[in-house]
């Protein structure tokens, strides 16, 4: 029981870590800046109103990366699909462009270029990749 505990800990710490440290490195380091500016706040109310230091520097420096990573952590929890944040982008502005009236096939069209783009992307083997390119040799013979 108490190794499964664990198990279940170690996977969600390391997928956690997966995500922000891999999935998102610009990311990271502007919550590291972050940090750091949290960080210099602190020292200056600490001097100015003679207080002592309540935080470490790399606690503030944690504290500035979940800042950073928060709209990604909860999108993790509601348990909303995590895609890069260009293909997010890129997806919404389809979706409004479809709420504004573009027609059905122009929104498939957006669609499926958005979804081959992403998984060029991605390290796909090489028959996978050869069944991608014949898919797109066959879709511009249509």
């Amino acid at each position: 029981m108490l190794n499964n505990w664990r198990d279940t800990v170690s996977r969600f710490a390391s997928a956690a870590t997966n995500a922000i440290l891999l999935d998102a490195p610009k990311k990271t380091g502007y919550g590291f800046v972050l940090g750091l500016f949290l960080y210099v706040v602190e020292i200056l109310g600490t001097r100015m109103f003679h207080l002592t230091p309540s935080m470490a520097p790399w606690e503030l420096i944690t504290v500035g990366v979940f800042i950073v990573h928060a709209r990604s952590i909860w999108r993790h929890i509601v348990g909303k699909p995590a895609i890069g944040e260009k293909h997010e982008e890129q997806l919404e502005l389809i979706r409004r462009a479809a709420l504004a009236g573009l027609s059905e096939s122009h929104v498939r069209t957006q669609l499926y270029e958005l979804c081959r783009q992403a998984l060029k992307e991605t390290s796909l083997s090489v028959a996978a990749r050869q069944e991608l390119d014949a898919l797109e040799i066959e879709n511009r013979g249509k």
